[in-house]
């Protein structure tokens, strides 16, 4: 019996490159929250999808997830008035 390859969720795979680019964007304050917004955005979309579909990514999902939410925090407590969004 041979079986099916489960292939990789694309949500998964986007939310840990968007989580992963909020550092390469340290020097951009809208684009690095856009990119941490959307990290997460996408980490939730993917794992509701690879809970229904049974595709694999969930640890990609989670760990875009994360620096999403920790750069959204940083950025949030230690935003000051000087720094304009």
């Amino acid at each position: 019996m041979v079986e099916k390859k489960r292939k990789t969720s694309i949500f998964a795979i986007l939310s840990l490159i968007f989580g992963i680019a909020t550092f390469i964007l340290p020097f951009f304050i809208t684009m690095m929250v856009l990119s941490a917004v959307l990290a997460v955005v996408f980490g939730i979309i993917a794992l509701i999808e690879i809970k229904r579909t049974n595709k694999k990514g969930k640890g990609m999902a989670i760990a875009g997830m994360v620096i999403g939410i920790l750069i959204l925090l940083f950025v949030g407590l230690f935003a000051t008035d000087s720094w304009y969004l």
